[in-house]
């Protein structure tokens, strides 16, 4: 369980990287005269996938941890 524990928070750091990669591209050009965006845009579209699947397996991870969490305290009684 400890491990899918690890893995959960090295995901969730993951989406939390990614998710600062969009903010520190949308600050970069937060006063461009630009219309579009481009170097944000980019940015978001790499990065929104990558957030999504990495909080999508952190959850997974968490809820693996729980299992067998809740299968040991089984196995071993009250």
């Amino acid at each position: 369980a400890s491990e899918y524990e690890q893995k959960a928070k090295v995901y969730a750091e993951e989406a939390a990287y990614h998710r600062a990669m969009v903010k520190a591209a949308y600050k970069s050009e937060l006063h461009s005269k630009a219309p579009i965006r481009r170097a944000y845009e980019k940015m978001r579209k790499h990065c929104e996938p990558i957030i999504r699947d990495a909080e999508r397996l952190a959850k997974d991870m968490d809820a693996f941890a729980t299992f067998y969490r809740l299968r040991a305290a089984e196995l071993h009684g009250p």
